[in-house]
C-alpha cells in the first residue's frame, strides 16, 4: 500500500478524530452483506472524515442481502447516498468455494445461474427504492485452488470465479450509477496473510483484517468522491529529482537522470504514470524553481523524456516562492488551488505550500525511494472519475488552445476585437445517449459558474427525464483555435405553463466570452416556443460560485418570493422575452434554427 493507505489507523485514533467530523456533511451508506463486517464503520469514518463527511453507516442484516433489498425501507430510501454489497462467496455458495472438486458441470453451471439471478434482483430491487450509488465488492479469487496447479488447465475454481466476477460486471453496468469493486486488487495490495484475518472468520464469520477494510474504505472513498464534484483537476510538478533525477542547474541536460537505465528507469516509470493522468484529462502543469529555457530545452531535446512541453497546460518556471507560483498558475488555468495537487520531493516545500496554501493536496516523494514514486501517484485517487470522455482525452489540447486565446486578449485587450476574432460558434443539443455522461461530469465537476451546485449521477438525470417533466440541453463551443466540446448544461423541470431552471452551469475554461448569456437566450426561446408562460431561476450560494450571484438580473429576470426556503428566486414571462440575437458569435445553432453571419 503507498501513500494515505499506508497508515492503518488505531480504533483510539478514529474515536479521537470522530469529534472533529461533527460538523462535517453527512454521507449516508447503507452496507448489505452476508458476512460479519461492522468493523467497516470505523474505517469508513476515518477516510471519509479526511474529506469533509462523517460517515452516516447503517448494516442490513447478516446473511439477509436479498431480502434487505427487497424490503427494507428504513436503510434503503431516497436519503441514502451509497449502497455497498459484501457478497462473500464462501457464504453464498459454500459449493463453488469449499465442495467445488465434488460438483458436476451441471451443478456447477446451475449454481453460476442462481448467483447471476440473485444478483439481478438485488439490483433491481434496491433501484426500485433509491438512486444512491452502488458499489459491490467482487468475489475474491481462491488463493488455493481445489485442483491446485492443475486448477488453469481444468477451467476450474479460478476460472469459475472469474465467470462470476465477468457476470457481476455486466450486470452492474447496465446500471446507472452501479460499480465494480476488484477484490483481488486488494488481495494482491496487501497479500493473503495481511488481507484475510481467518481467526475472526472462524469466530464471527469476519474475513477481512483491519488493514484490508481500510484498503477497501479507501476505495469505495474514491468512487464516492468522483460523484461529488470534488475531484482535482491538475497535476503540478516540480522538476529537479522529481521529473529526472539530479539538478538540472548543476548536473545539465547530459547528466541528469532519466532513461532505461537503473539509475533513470524511475523516473521514466512516473513519467509514464503522469502520462497516463494526461490521458484521462488530468492538466498538467510546472513549479519549478529553475531557469525556464533549461527545463524547455529538457522537455523538447532530452531522447529519454515521455513528456514534452504539449502535454503541459502551463508552467511557471522561476525563483519565486512556489506557494505563489501555485495561485498564478490557478487563475491562469481558472481554476480553483484546492483543484490543484502540488508533487514535489522537497519536504521543505510541501510543507511551506501545505501552510500558506491549506486547500490544497500535496504528494510529498521521498528522494531516496525513488522507485516508489509511480506508485505514490498511482494509490493517491485524487484524480480518479467513474467515465471518461472524449473531453477528458484531449484536456490539455483544449487548455493549450484556451492559453492561445488568452495571449490574443493580452496582445489586442478590446474585448469586443477579440470576441470578433475568435470566430465563436455555439450548439445547443438536446440530452441523449452520447452526451448524458459528459453532463452528469460536469454537475459533479463545476463550481465556480453552477448556479446552483447539485450534482447529479447519470441514474439521477435519467430518473429526472422518465418523470416526463423535465428536459436536458447542453451547449457545444467553438472557434479559431478549436473545438471545446460540451462547455454548458442545462436541467429544467416543468410544471404546468411553468419551467424551472433546476441547474444551469457553465466550464470554467469557457468563461469570459458571453456564453451563458447566450445559451439562456437559447433555451428561453425553446421554452417559449414550447408554450411554456414563466420561467424561474434559482440561485443558491456556495463557496466558490459568487461569479453567477447577478446572472439572472443581468439576463432581465425579476427578483420574485422564494419557490422554497433554499436560494434567491428569479422569474422572467417569456412574453416579454426579446428577439433571438447573434450577439459576437459567427453562428448560433440549437433545435429552434441557426441563426449565423451573412
Amino acid at each position: 500500500m503507498f501513500f494515505n493507505q499506508g497508515h492503518v489507523p488505531s480504533l483510539l485514533e478514529i474515536e479521537k478524530l470522530k469529534k472533529n467530523f461533527l460538523g462535517y456533511k453527512p454521507k449516508n451508506i447503507t452496507i448489505l452483506r452476508n458476512i460479519t463486517i461492522e468493523g467497516i464503520e470505523p474505517c469508513l469514518t476515518y477516510v471519509l472524515g479526511s474529506e469533509g463527511h462523517f460517515a452516516n453507516v447503517r448494516f442490513g442484516g447478516y446473511d439477509s442481502i436479498l431480502q434487505d433489498a427487497m424490503n427494507s425501507s428504513e436503510i434503503l430510501s431516497d436519503e441514502t447516498d451509497c449502497v455497498i454489497i459484501f457478497s462473500f462467496l464462501q457464504t453464498l455458495s459454500p459449493s463453488l468455494s469449499d465442495s467445488f472438486s465434488s460438483l458436476s458441470k451441471s451443478e456447477i453451471e446451475e449454481e453460476k445461474q442462481r448467483i447471476s439471478i440473485f444478483v439481478q434482483k438485488v439490483l433491481r430491487s434496491i433501484r426500485e427504492k433509491t438512486s444512491a450509488q452502488i458499489l459491490w465488492y467482487g468475489f475474491e479469487s481462491p488463493v488455493y485452488p481445489t485442483f491446485g496447479i492443475a486448477d488453469s488447465l481444468l477451467n476450474g475454481q479460478s476460472h469459475t470465479v472469474d465467470v462470476l466476477n465477468q457476470n457481476l460486471r455486466e450486470f452492474l453496468s447496465i446500471v446507472p450509477s452501479a460499480y465494480y469493486i476488484n477484490a483481488n486488487l486488494h488481495l494482491s495490495r496487501l497479500g493473503i496473510n495481511q488481507y484475510y484475518d481467518l481467526r475472526y472468520w472462524h469466530i464471527a464469520k469476519s474475513p477481512y483484517s483491519k488493514a484490508a477494510l481500510i484498503d477497501i474504505s479507501y476505495e469505495c472513498m474514491k468512487y464516492m468522491k468522483a460523484s461529488s464534484g470534488n475531484q482535482s483537476k491538475c497535476l503540478v510538478l516540480d522538476c529537479d529529482n522529481t521529473l529526472w533525477g539530479g539538478i538540472l542547474g548543476e548536473d545539465g541536460i547530459n547528466g541528469i537522470k532519466i532513461g532505461t537505465d537503473p539509475s533513470g528507469s524511475p523516473f521514466r516509470e512516473f513519467q509514464l504514470e503522469i502520462l497516463s493522468l494526461c490521458k484521462r484529462g488530468v492538466i498538467l502543469a510546472i513549479c519549478s524553481k529553475n531557469n525556464e529555457q533549461d527545463v524547455l530545452d529538457v522537455l523538447e531535446k532530452h531522447p529519454d523524456m515521455i513528456l514534452k512541453t504539449h502535454h503541459f497546460a502551463a508552467w511557471k518556471i522561476n525563483w519565486s516562492p512556489k506557494s505563489e507560483n501555485l495561485e498564478t498558475l490557478a487563475a491562469d488555468l481558472n481554476i480553483g488551488v484546492d483543484s490543484l495537487v502540488f508533487v514535489d520531493d522537497s519536504h521543505f516545500e510541501v510543507d511551506l505550500v501545505t501552510s500558506l496554501l491549506p486547500n490544497i493536496k500535496t504528494i510529498h516523494l521521498p528522494i531516496d525511494k525513488p522507485s516508489c514514486y509511480r506508485w505514490l501517484l498511482a494509490s493517491s485517487g485524487f484524480f480518479d472519475k467513474t467515465q471518461l470522455t472524449d473531453e477528458d482525452s484531449n484536456r490539455a489540447a483544449l487548455y493549450q488552445a484556451e492559453q492561445k486565446r488568452q495571449k490574443l486578449l493580452k496582445a489586442d485587450n478590446n474585448l469586443n476585437n477579440y470576441y470578433k476574432t475568435l470566430e465563436l460558434e455555439l450548439e445547443i443539443i438536446g440530452w441523449d445517449d452520447f452526451n448524458i455522461s459528459r453532463i452528469a461530469q460536469q454537475t459533479q465537476k463545476t463550481n465556480q459558474f453552477n448556479l446552483t451546485t447539485r450534482r447529479y449521477t447519470e441514474a439521477d438525470l435519467d430518473k429526472i427525464i422518465q418523470t416526463g417533466k423535465a428536459d436536458i440541453y447542453c451547449v457545444r463551443a467553438k472557434d479559431k483555435f478549436g473545438d471545446m466540446g460540451i462547455i454548458g448544461s442545462v436541467v429544467l423541470k416543468h410544471k404546468a405553463h411553468e419551467s424551472i431552471i433546476d441547474t444551469l452551469l457553465l466550464s470554467c475554461r469557457a468563461l469570459g466570452r458571453e456564453i451563458e448569456n447566450y445559451f439562456l437566450q437559447e433555451i428561453l426561446h425553446i421554452l417559449n416556443e414550447k408554450k411554456f408562460r414563466t420561467v424561474y431561476g434559482q440561485y443558491i450560494e456556495s463557496p466558490k460560485n459568487s461569479q453567477a450571484k447577478h446572472f439572472f438580473v443581468r439576463n432581465h429576470f425579476d427578483k420574485c418570493s422564494s419557490l422554497s426556503s433554499e436560494g434567491e428566486w428569479f422569474k422572467i414571462d417569456l412574453c416579454k422575452l426579446r428577439p433571438r440575437s447573434l450577439g459576437h458569435f459567427q453562428k448560433i445553432t440549437s433545435p429552434l434554427e441557426s441563426l449565423k453571419l451573412d
